[in-house]
């Protein structure tokens, strides 16, 4: 069985850092149906196919969720903290 969902239309956005407001690209953007990557200018467009949020998800950002109404407004990230890892070395090596 193929469930099909009717193309309600298209979300556009832009990804911008929070700090500078430069673009970033790259960044996935994605709903539970469809994903998407921006182009160089930070810029994105996914068909809306009723899904009510999206996630934007960039290398060295914290993950963003955001409404799809938002999308009228840059969706801006911030620069995920640093993790604390623990490297140790095996002498047996």
């Amino acid at each position: 069985m193929i469930a099909l969902i009717p193309n309600l239309g298209t979300t556009t956005g832009r990804v911008v850092d929070i700090r500078d407001e430069f673009p970033i690209s790259g960044a996935m953007v994605f709903t539970s149906n469809d994903t998407t990557y921006t182009d160089i200018n930070g810029f994105f467009k996914l068909p809306y196919n009723g899904a009510d949020s999206i996630t934007v998800k960039a290398m060295s950002y914290d993950d963003v969720l955001v409404c799809t109404s938002d999308c009228d407004e840059d969706i801006k990230m911030s620069v995920a903290k640093p993790k604390n890892v623990l490297i140790r070395s095996d002498k047996n090596m």
